[in-house]
């Protein structure tokens, strides 16, 4: 039996659960879990096991996955059929027979689970990442690089971020690895003290005047919103043909001037996840150290997880969370 666990009412609440350890099926494996990323825990509905990604070795493997037996891999969140028409045009994040790990599927806060190999990320050779943090590639940085890419962001582009927390944060420092001229725009302090980029208040003035500071069009052609409350302000300070890019997570209420975007022929694209095939770029850059993952993610051991996430919700964060697991 595997050791899983589950949330409860509260925001650290966390109680211990058996669960079976299944066999995998074809291409299916099982994964020995080293430690597990979270997101926000609300999204994980009360009573299932929350976790968003994982790293782990894989322990057992089912037909056509034996390559796979013994390797260090990175768990991603989403999983999809891999053979339906979206999954075959790149989105996997709207898989009707998908899941996202610890939202509509089974978390990763377990001893073992078991995952596709189709999806899954070898960290050993030129992507080797020793130590717990890495499964933080799996979570809210894999959103940063989805929205990233989504952009097709290019070097020298003055780019601008709309948002707060580990998302905004992981999209900067993307952003900066890249070669971008990235400004975020926040009005959370506790975001705004742990950057590295030029920052600004989320107004459009504000936003025009940073931009201006850094050489760049006060008026930007790449706009990444990292929560969507705040896509009013990116249509408004775009440039005409500009591209928006927001993540579609459920942050709240969406108010987008959609007149001011036709006008301008802004192109708007939406994220709901990050594709699983663009993780070894994302762990590529952790391995040159063009990330720094030890300052983009916390790392808590299991006995302190309840504390963390009750934390959390009390107080803005800028840091993914990962926890390790005992041995």
């Amino acid at each position: 039996m595997a050791t899983g666990w589950r949330r409860g009412d509260a925001p650290g609440e966390l109680a211990p659960i058996e669960l079976a350890e299944a066999t995998p099926g074809p291409g299916r494996v099982a994964i020995a879990v080293e430690a597990v990323a979270l997101d926000d825990v609300s999204a994980t509905p009360r009573g299932r096991v929350p976790g968003t990604a994982a790293v782990g070795t894989v322990t057992a493997v089912g037909p056509a996955a034996d390559e796979w037996l013994g390797a260090r891999v990175l768990v991603p969140a989403l999983e999809g059929c891999g053979e339906c028409e979206r999954c075959r045009r790149g989105g996997v994040a709207v898989c009707a027979a998908g899941s996202h790990r610890g939202v509509t599927g089974p978390g990763a806060l377990a001893t073992a689970i078991t995952a596709g190999a189709r999806w899954l990320v070898r960290l050993d050779g030129g992507l080797a990442l020793p130590g717990p943090a890495a499964a933080g590639l799996g979570a809210e940085l894999a959103w940063a690089y989805a929205l990233y890419a989504r952009a097709s962001l290019g070097p020298r582009d003055p780019v601008v971020i709309l948002g707060a927390g580990a998302r905004a944060r992981a999209a900067a420092a993307i952003a900066t690895a890249k070669g971008a001229t990235a400004v975020v725009a926040t009005d959370d302090a506790a975001t705004a003290a742990r950057l590295g980029v030029r920052q600004c208040p989320i107004h459009t003035a504000a936003i025009e005047e940073a931009l201006a500071a850094a050489g760049a069009d006060p008026r930007p052609r790449k706009v990444l919103v990292t929560d969507g409350r705040h896509l009013e302000a990116a249509l408004r300070v775009a440039n005409p043909r500009a591209t928006v890019v927001v993540a579609a997570a459920p942050t709240g209420p969406m108010l987008a001037p959609l007149e001011v975007a036709l006008a301008g022929e802004v192109t708007m694209a939406g994220v709901a996840g990050c594709h699983p095939d663009l993780l070894p770029e994302l762990a590529a850059l952790a391995v040159r150290g063009d990330l720094a993952l030890a300052d983009l993610v916390d790392v808590v051991p299991l006995a302190e997880l309840s504390a963390a996430l009750a934390a959390r919700a009390d107080r803005p964060t800028a840091t993914g969370l990962v926890v390790e697991l005992p041995r």
